[in-house]
Parts: C-alpha cells; structure tokens; sequence
C-alpha cells in the first residue's frame, strides 16, 4: 500500500468542513406497496423511485438497484417469481426487472397519464395494469411481457384506486373519487362490467373504495373511505359472493366502528382477513375479521405511520407506509416488529437527561441515543390504540420522561421511552393540541397548549398526572412553552406575544414588561423559554428576548447582522447564547453584543428546523425534518494536497485499518484520501453496516484536486463501517475496521 500518508506537501489553502454533523436521517422515503413471492423474498417500492427488497422475512431491507431509470414515486409492485417483476408509478411510468430488482428497464405505456395503480400478471407474458387520474381510469392488458399494451376498460367521471385478480381472467378493480363511486368486474380479463354496492347509508361525502382482494373466483372483499372531520363517516367495508356483480355494504358494531381511510386488504383464508390504514391520531390502525369480512375488529399495531399496504402469506404478514415505516407479524396481527431504523418523520422537540438525548415529534415518533449519537434505537409512542403527535419533551433522568402531544394527549415514561402511559385523557378533537411541559418532580408537573383556535390551556397535576387542574381562556391566545424554577414560580409563553409569569403555581399570572420590542414583533409567537438559573433566561419570540429578574422584565435583544424567525435558543452561560431557526444558527460569546453566524448554506439539508438543547459534553444538538439531527462539532480540516492533475474520481482505503484502542498504532483516528478530477459538492459519509449514517464529514463544494480528512472515530464502538463519498454523480465507497 502505497504510505501517502507520511510524506505530504500542502498549498497554503486549508478548508473547513461544515461545523454541524447530521446525526440521523430517514431511511426511506414514504412506501406504498408491497409483494412477496414467498415467506422469504419480498419486495416494497414508494416515493423517489425506490424500490427495497428483503431476502430473510423482512427482518433487513436492502436497495438492490444502484440507480433506476426514473425518479418518479412507484406504487405498485408484482413479481412473478424471484427474478421478473414490474412496478408501476407516476406519470404512467411501468418499470420491469428480470434480476430480481439488480437492474430496471421502463416499458413503453400509454395510459392516462397518471398513476399505475395496480399490476397483475398471470405469467410472464399476459398481465394487466390499472392507470387512473382524479377523474378517468384505463385498464391495460399485455400478452407479450408488457412489450405492448390493449385497452380493455375505460372509466370516466372519477378515478379507479385498485385492482385485483384471483385467477387469470377473474378480477375487479374499483374506485370512489370524484364524487363517483365505480365497481367493475371481469370473469374473462377483456370484458368488464360494472357492479352494484347495495346498503351505503347516506352518511358519506365521499366513497372512495381504496382497497381489493379477492379470496376464491365469486368472493371479494372492499374498503376504503373514513372520516371522523367530515361528521363519523365509517370506514367501508364491503363484500361480493358473486365475483363482483353485487356488493353489500357491511355495517360495523359501534364499538368497532373506524374512522379513518383503509388502504389494503388481505385475507389468509375465506374466514380471517386484516385491513389496515390510518391517521395522524390513530396512527397505524388494522382491523381484523374471523368470520370473512362481516364483522371487524380493531387490532393495534403499535406504530404511528399511517398504512399503505399490506401483504400477507399464512400468519406472516407484512405492513409498510408513510414515513418508510416497515413491520411485520408472525402470528396474524397478534403481535408487531417495527424494522425500519429510522421512520421518516419532523423531529418538533429534543430533550437531554442523565447522558441520553431523545428526539420526537411527528406521529408519535421517539428517537434515542445513550452513547452521544454514535448509534440510535426509535420507536412509537403508541398509547391505547392512538399515536398522536409528540410537541414537547420534558425528562427528569434518563427514566422518566413526558411528552405533551396533539389531541390534549399527555403521556409518561418509566423506562427511557420503551413504553409509554397515558396520564391526561386525550380526545378526537384535533383543534386540542398540548404543546409544552415541564415536571418539577415526579409529582409537580404543568402542561400548556390549547383547546381550540386561539383558546388557551393550562394544566397542573400536584400527584403525578393522576389528577389535574386546568385553567382555559386564561390568556389572549393558545400557549406554546412553559418553564418552572419550582412549584410555585413559573413563566408561561405562546402565540400573538402571549407572555406571562406566576408567583403561585399558576392560580394568578402577571404580564411582564418588555423593554424596546419593535413594533414588527407586537404579535410574534413565545415559541421557547429556557433559563440558566432563576434569574437569567432567554425567549425565542421570533426576536430574542432576555430577562435577569426570573421572567418579571425581558428585554429586545438585536441580533445585527440582521433579523430572523428565532424558534429555539440554548444557554451556555451569562454571555455565550446560541439562537435556532430556520436555516441559521447564531451564537454570542458576549451577552449579546455581537452575534456569528456560526452555518453555511450547506450545513442543514433541511429547512425545517424546529428546536434545540445542549448536552452533557457542552455539544448543541438541533431538531429538524426528515428524521435529521445536528450536532455541533469542532470543524473538520479537509486538507488539499499538492498534486498533479488528477485524472479521475478516486477514494482510498483510509490508513491506518484497522484502527482503534485495540491495534498497534493505539489511535481513534484514521485518515481517508480521495481526489476530485472535476470541481463539485462533495458528501463523505460514515454508515455502519445495517447502512446507518453516523457521521456526515463533508457537505460542500470543492475545487478538483486531492484532499485528506482526519476521522476521529471515538464516539463509535468496534464493528466494520463503511465511508462513502459522492460528488457529480459519482459515489464510490470502502470498508474501515473499527476496534477498541
């Protein structure tokens, strides 16, 4: 190996490295179909084109394709056995493999320019497709593999939103958007007619019938539209005996009765049947039949995503939707195993305690690191069949922790976040939303939020959550944060100025002075208060806002290089302060007197940014979209060497490897070379080997030559990780040995 690295000569020019490593990131996009072509091999596609496939039950998911032809979102999949398989998506977009997924071709298809819905194949050569946009639908037929295509229904004045087949030439597809509630039927593949649906009450708004499957040649199973907003519209269900030609609506037990849109149906047999969906309350919602499809009951899968699809082979089932959610059942629903890493979702909330930092936000999603963000375990906050959105996190230790959430949900944890309790009653009400808490001890604690648009809540529980009082309407419009010293002395924030403080455990509240607020932010949001000690503390008001008098008089603080929409600031000291938004983070060493801005354009792949909080080690970490978490870090020095004309893109093996406590050389830290023959933004990424990323070392432009970075790997632990790095299209990745 050839030993650059003890000879170098550098240009004078160093550069820096972004100062923010993201800690986290979503591992897939949103899913919306599945296919398995035995208990083992499957397949699930979904958003930006991806297609994932799994070899071992859905225990792991891989990407076997290294680009695809097309970037469009897929939703649809069929295979045909292990090797040929076509996926279907937007913009009439068909896409075929016969390598399992190693490699894509796109199929010449004209449909109606929308979206392939659904796909059916009899054998390689004669299958059938659904196209369908908001208001007409086709269903295509092949008799070459897809090399060309006939017409063989055409449906306008709604869409059609599935299509399944028993048998080669027996199917149904049907639909409900527009206004228009559609069934058709085939018993030869080329004739269609249309089915009748009897029993419908008059409840509905909408009769979108989103999901088909067909158990034997004459039975088949609907379901589709719900709604508890536009006034308890039950989910549909549906049944034909007659192999579609009549349909009878079947009505639910009140008790089972849901209300939110189903998505896809399964059955094992004639008699056991699961259908899944969801909503931002319920968060992922099945319900199950023992008596083919008559009755239903809700089961739990104790996840936040709502559920695209859902496929089943005897009592192995498998379930994938919003967020890249991922999970399957051994036992027919009885039990769930969530097994994507990381679920897609915006992080609105970070806390740190007892050396754990935890993230939540969207649907209910909680993200945990014990080891400084090296590695990361998530999970939902599931509660009694509902997994509303967290707001705000409160933890005590590493243990005991809150989280205040949509639908006046409150809940507690015991265990670092594994489970979760309920301890203030919630409600289908979604103008209720708590968005802040704060816990003096395990049995004081005060929640805020509000109870309808521009109504104000505040809750108090003095025996840990098993009792509450509450004070509605207190204030000029709904809560955002809470912060308390002790029982008694507390400050309260939220929309259009709302700022207030209290001596007696919030019975009476004053209203603060605020000293030079210009008049632009008279009604700017609270969105955050934090304090240092009882005294000095700092609000994210949009502006900032700074107190030294425990809250009873805050000042405008001018951030000079100019304003921005502050929703989260953190407090090292008296003087050093750092200030979060959108895009920026903006630090002071001096109490405010002169302000860097301490990012790059390139430091956030997200605009969302939503909150922050400081960790044991003195490191800020930053909330965001996309699953993304920031950490701040020393910057990195990428050193460029003083080399020819570098001929090619090239990434060497990093020296020394393997490294670690463990080998000869005793260092934490190894160095990776690569050479650029074009100027561009170049990513170098650490994943470990179930393709986590750890650490993301460079995200920036660069000019072409050859660089070196040090990686100091000592917040990882002993295992093989791999570094990648991309640039101009070009991604070119090598295996390091970490070993303490």
């Amino acid at each position: 190996m050839k030993k650059f690295f003890t000879i170098l000569f550098f240009v004078a020019m160093v550069v820096s490295a972004q100062s923010w490593k993201q800690a986290t990131e979503a591992t897939y996009g949103p899913l919306n179909k599945l296919f398995f072509v035995n208990a083992n091999l499957g397949w699930a596609v979904g958003s930006k084109a991806t297609v994932i496939k799994t070899t071992d039950g859905g225990e792991t998911w891989t990407t076997p394709a290294s680009e695809m032809p097309v970037t469009n979102s897929l939703y649809s999949v069929y295979f045909i056995n292990e090797n040929v398989g076509f996926a279907g998506g937007s913009q009439d977009v068909i896409l075929k493999t016969l390598d399992g997924g190693a490699s894509w071709g796109k199929l010449k298809f004209e449909g109606t320019g929308g979206y392939v819905r659904a796909i059916y194949f009899s054998d390689e050569n004669t299958g059938w497709v659904l196209s369908s946009t908001s208001s007409s639908a086709i269903v295509a037929k092949t008799t070459n593999g897809g090399a060309s295509w006939t017409t063989v229904l055409t449906h306008n004045g709604g869409d059609i939103e599935d299509m399944a087949f028993y048998s080669e030439g027996k199917g149904i597809c049907a639909g409900g958007g527009g206004g228009v509630l559609s069934i058709y039927y085939t018993t030869d593949g080329d004739n269609w007619n249309k089915g009748t649906l009897s029993g419908l009450p008059p409840v509905y708004t909408r009769t979108d019938l989103r999901g088909i499957y067909m158990t034997s040649e004459t039975v088949g199973h609907i379901v589709g539209w719900g709604s508890a907003a536009a006034g308890l519209q039950p989910s549909i269900h549906a049944k034909t005996t007659d192999g579609g030609a009549t349909w009878t609506y079947e009505t639910q037990a009140e008790e089972n009765r849901t209300y939110v849109n189903l998505w896809s149906v399964t059955f094992k047999d004639e008699n056991n049947g699961i259908a899944v969906g969801g909503g931002s309350y319920e968060g992922s919602l099945a319900v199950r039949t023992t008596d083919g499809g008559v009755n239903w009951n809700i089961i739990d899968p104790p996840f936040g995503f709502t559920l695209k699809s859902i496929f089943s082979i005897g009592d192995k089932v498998w379930i994938c939707g919003s967020g890249g959610g991922l999970a399957y059942s051994t036992d027919f629903g009885d039990s769930w195993k969530l097994v994507t890493p990381m679920p897609s979702t915006s992080f609105y909330t970070i806390d740190y305690a007892g050396n754990t930092i935890f993230a939540a936000g969207f649907n209910g999603l909680v993200a945990k690191s014990t080891d400084n963000g090296a590695t990361w375990t998530s999970s939902y906050a599931s509660v009694d069949k509902h997994c509303p959105t967290i707001q705000g996190l409160f933890f005590l230790n590493s243990q005991v922790g809150y989280a205040a959430r949509n639908n006046r949900m409150v809940t507690k944890t015991t265990n670092g976040g594994k489970t979760w309790t309920k301890i203030f009653p919630d409600t289908s009400w979604t103008s209720a939303v708590n968005y802040g808490t704060y816990f003096v001890n395990e049995n004081v604690g005060f929640v805020v939020g509000k109870l309808g648009t521009g109504t104000s809540a505040f809750y108090k529980t003095t025996d840990g959550g098993n009792t509450w009082t509450k004070k509605v309407g207190t204030f000029a419009d709904h809560l955002k944060t809470v912060y308390f010293f002790d029982e008694n002395n507390g400050i309260v924030g939220g929309r259009n100025m709302v700022l207030a403080y209290t001596t007696d455990g919030g019975e009476t509240w004053t209203n603060p002075t605020v000293n030079n607020l210009p008049s632009a932010y008279s009604d700017a949001d609270v969105q955050q208060i934090k304090f240092l000690n009882n005294q000095f503390g700092l609000a994210a008001a949009e502006a900032l806002l700074k107190t030294t008098d425990g809250g009873k008089t805050w000042d405008y603080v001018s951030i000079s290089i100019q304003e921005k929409n502050i929703k989260s600031v953190v407090i090292v000291d008296e003087n050093k302060w750092y200030v979060v938004g959108s895009l920026f983070v903006f630090k002071t060493e001096d109490g405010g007197q002169t302000w860097t801005d301490v990012t790059s354009p390139e430091d956030f792949q997200t605009k969302l940014v939503y909150n922050s909080t400081l960790d044991g080690k003195g490191n800020m970490w930053i909330s965001a979209g996309s699953s993304q978490l920031y950490v701040s870090d020393k910057p990195v020095p990428v050193e460029k060497e003083s080399a020819p004309v570098v001929k090619s893109y090239f990434l060497d093996q990093n020296y020394p490897n393997p490294f670690g406590e463990a080998v000869p050389s005793g260092q934490l830290s190894t160095t990776i070379r690569f050479g650029l023959k074009k100027p561009g933004h170049v990513t170098l990424k650490i994943y470990d080997a179930l393709g986590r990323n750890h650490f993301t070392l460079i995200n920036k432009f660069l000019n072409l030559g050859v660089y070196n970075i040090n990686f100091d790997a000592s917040g990882l632990s002993s295992g093989i990780y791999y570094y990648s790095m991309s640039v101009n299209n070009v991604t070119l990745t090598k295996k390091m040995i970490l070993i303490k």
